[in-house]
């Protein structure tokens, strides 16, 4: 049962994380807005989603790993589970070390006079957030299929 219980928080975890990333590829594609509109969204979204979404990552990667742990014995979905939680990790350290220094800066901001390399900072942030969201969508399409390629778990009868 504890199997089971941590492929669903995996699957919850990392889902909530890659739906995310993927509604915010098409939400905050900054060819479809001024970069006062595009800035002044993005600190809006920070302020509201930004930090349940930053710890859904590391939660989906714990899990992921814990459950390939118990899965170690069930080779397929074993290296699905190993390949899912390296992904979430990876994506943890685009969003730690690439996207969130952007979105400190950007809060800080006034939307109404930005700093001449708006568009410089805006291209990185998003340059960011396209590997982060192919690295979620990834780790999603792994543990799915280390879920789908899961041995059922025998019980002994006595």
């Amino acid at each position: 049962m504890g199997r089971l219980a941590l492929l669903f928080v995996a699957l919850l975890s990392a889902g909530i994380g890659a739906g995310s990333a993927y509604a915010t590829y098409f939400d905050l594609d900054q060819a479809d807005s001024t970069p006062a509109f595009w800035v002044a969204h993005l600190q809006h979204a920070v302020r509201h989603i930004g930090i349940p979404l930053f710890v859904v990552q590391p939660v989906a990667a714990l899990a992921s790993f814990a459950s390939a742990a118990l899965s170690r014995r069930d080779r397929p979905s074993f290296w699905f589970l190993i390949a899912g939680g390296v992904s979430l990790v990876v994506a943890a350290l685009v969003t730690r070390l690439g996207n969130l220094p952007i979105n400190f800066e950007f809060e800080t901001w006034d939307a109404d006079a930005l700093p001449a390399n708006v568009a410089e900072v805006q291209q990185r942030w998003w340059s960011f957030h396209v590997v982060r969201c192919v690295l979620l969508v990834v780790a999603m399409s792994a543990l799915i299929l280390g879920t789908l390629t899961r041995r059922p778990e025998t019980r002994a009868t006595t």
